[in-house]
């Protein structure tokens, strides 16, 4: 399964309103946009329902390697675009925070503060035993 990563602009030419998005599901295309993916976004499908695909015009924005890039881009765009703050735009956030790394490696002095017992709870164990 082939996955491309994107981000995409969206725009509802009757209410003058714009979104943008970023799809990073595995196997998901550009293809997609608009023929069998139409955002996650609740107000974008109500307004298709109001208004029908035709009223929008859709753009592919950019294509990524990893998700992580295509979620950092997405974040980075909305926030200068400071589409929280105006009636314009159809986005309620700023896109969805990277995910963790897996198999993140902690410094040797991070393990250590991590191993070392803390005084407070040795004494509750302590007490509880006795």
């Amino acid at each position: 399964m082939y996955t491309v990563y994107f981000t995409y602009y969206i725009y509802n030419r009757v209410t003058n309103q714009h979104y943008y998005g970023a799809r990073w599901k595995t196997g998901c295309h550009p293809n997609d946009l608009w023929n069998t993916y139409f955002t996650s976004s609740k107000k974008v499908k109500q307004l298709i329902k109001e208004h029908g695909k035709e009223s929008f015009d859709v753009q592919i924005r950019k294509i990524f390697d990893t998700r992580e890039q295509c979620q950092l881009w997405e974040q980075n765009v909305l926030t200068k675009l400071k589409v929280k703050t105006r009636e314009d735009w159809l986005n309620n956030a700023i896109g969805a925070p990277p995910a963790p790394k897996i198999g993140y490696k902690h410094k040797p002095e991070t393990l250590a503060k991590m191993r070392k017992p803390k005084k407070d709870k040795s004494k509750r164990i302590q007490d509880n035993k006795n």
